[in-house]
C-alpha cells in the first residue's frame, strides 16, 4: 500500500469512527427526549381525567342545585351560571 492510499484509508476510518461516536451520542439525547415527551403525555392525560371528573361533578352540582339554594350559591360565586332546562315531554309526535 503506497503512501496517499494508507492516509486516505485511515482518514476513512477515522471518520467512520468519529461518525459512530455522534450516532451514539444522538441516541441517548433522543431516548433521554422521548422519556420526557412521554412523562408529559401522562401528565397531560391525567389532568385531562381530572378535567373530565371535575366537568362532571360541577354538572351534578348544577343539577342539584334547583333545589339548594346553597349549591346555586356556591356555583354562582365560582363563576358557573346555572340555567334551568326543560323535560320534553312525551306527548310529541
Amino acid at each position: 500500500m503506497k503512501t496517499p492510499q494508507f492516509y486516505i484509508t485511515a482518514g476513512l476510518g477515522l471518520l467512520c469512527l468519529l461518525l459512530s461516536v455522534t450516532n451514539i451520542v444522538l441516541n441517548q439525547s433522543n431516548t433521554t427526549l422521548q422519556y420526557q415527551a412521554s412523562e408529559l403525555q401522562e401528565q397531560i392525560n391525567a389532568n385531562n381525567n381530572a378535567n373530565q371528573l371535575l366537568q362532571n361533578i360541577v354538572r351534578d352540582l348544577a343539577s342539584n342545585a334547583t333545589g339548594n339554594d346553597k349549591i346555586r350559591t356556591l356555583l354562582e360565586n365560582n363563576g358557573f351560571t346555572i340555567t334551568q332546562q326543560t323535560q320534553p315531554t312525551g306527548d310529541a309526535e
